[in-house]
């Protein structure tokens, strides 16, 4: 998968394992508004971990609520760069 956004085949052989592989099938439980029933989760730790290795984390935070961090937002944003060779 050449160039799969912004990362190499490499770097993206190595961060492919991290996340997640579950089917999560969507429903719609209003008109327009879709929602996943099916809590997918996974260790951002790990993930973390490997994007360190490739790339240099200038911001992480959690979302929607970034006063709450990791521990109470169901998602975590990274901000990264390059790494200078």
């Amino acid at each position: 998968m050449a160039d799969f956004f912004w990362f190499s085949d490499e770097q993206w052989a190595r961060i492919e394992p991290l996340l997640p592989t579950k089917h999560r099938p969507c429903s719609e439980i209003a008109p327009g508004f879709a929602y996943y029933f099916d809590h997918m989760g996974f260790d951002y730790r790990a993930f973390k971990s490997e994007l360190e290795k490739h790339f240099q984390i200038e911001r992480m935070k959690g979302g929607p609520f970034p006063a709450f961090g990791a521990i109470f937002n169901p998602e975590i944003n990274f901000l990264v760069r390059s790494k200078a060779l």
